[in-house]
């Protein structure tokens, strides 16, 4: 949860209509050069630190290798979820994707995403 918002909507009607930028421009912004790329790269520089900053102080391995992998889990997630046609599939995306992104040595609670 990054400011009281769940980064990945909970399963149920209305699941994928809340907007997470990465996910909805992701396929956009690779056509275009400059300012749109660089603030798209500080969005996702922003999202692995705010991740990254669950992360526990005792967290072992590197960082911010861990916010990357665990971003793009939830980005990817999303992109699924959104396109299949079939409600029940979009469901178990979404909470496939919330273990993955969850599954790391435990370091951030399902409620955070």
């Amino acid at each position: 949860m990054l400011n009281g918002t769940p980064l990945l909507p909970q399963s149920g009607p209305g699941r994928t209509r809340r907007r997470l930028a990465l996910a909805t421009l992701g396929g956009e912004v690779p056509r275009h050069d400059g300012p749109v790329r660089e603030t798209f790269t500080a969005a996702v520089r922003s999202m692995a630190a705010r991740i990254g900053s669950m992360l526990p102080v005792q967290h072992s391995g590197d960082r911010e290798a861990e916010a990357l992998g665990i971003t793009a889990t939830l980005v990817g997630t999303l992109v699924l979820a959104r396109a299949v046609a079939d409600p029940a599939l979009s469901d178990r995306i979404l909470e496939a994707g919330r273990a993955r992104a969850t599954a790391s040595d435990g370091e951030v609670k399902p409620q955070q995403i």
